[in-house]
């Protein structure tokens, strides 16, 4: 039996990263988006549909984003049964998760709402 090790390199997407943050500010739910929400919004507009193989790499995906997103601060996940009062410890799957946007997290959507786009300089009537 021969033991074959494969490793996946996630790379930072930061338009995946922004998408999720506007989705999770834009969830007009008191609890936020759960992941399974998140992910069907997130598959139709990376339009994905319909692949096994690519929905399956942006769920993968948007799980590593998430976590990043939450170690620098900017959502925070809470489970189903916290909001019911039972202990977080319980057995619960993604789908009961719930994500909501920091303090932090909804000062740098704003922050970046702001910022002007890249213009080219203008030299003697042309671009550079």
């Amino acid at each position: 039996m021969s033991l074959r090790l494969v490793v996946i390199v996630m790379l930072r997407d930061l338009k995946l990263s922004f998408d999720i943050l506007v989705y999770i500010e834009q969830t007009d739910t008191f609890f936020g988006p759960s992941f399974d929400e998140l992910r069907a919004e997130m598959i139709v507009a990376r339009r994905v549909a319909g692949d096994p193989a690519a929905e399956m790499d942006l769920t993968d995906s948007l799980s590593y984003h998430i976590r990043l997103l939450e170690q620098r601060g900017f959502v925070v996940s809470k489970q189903e049964n916290e909001h019911a009062g039972r202990s977080p410890d319980d057995d619960v799957d993604e789908s009961t998760i719930y994500y909501q946007l920091t303090w932090l997290g909804h000062d740098y959507l704003d922050g970046s709402r702001s910022v002007v786009p890249f213009a080219p300089k203008q030299t003697q009537g042309r671009e550079e």
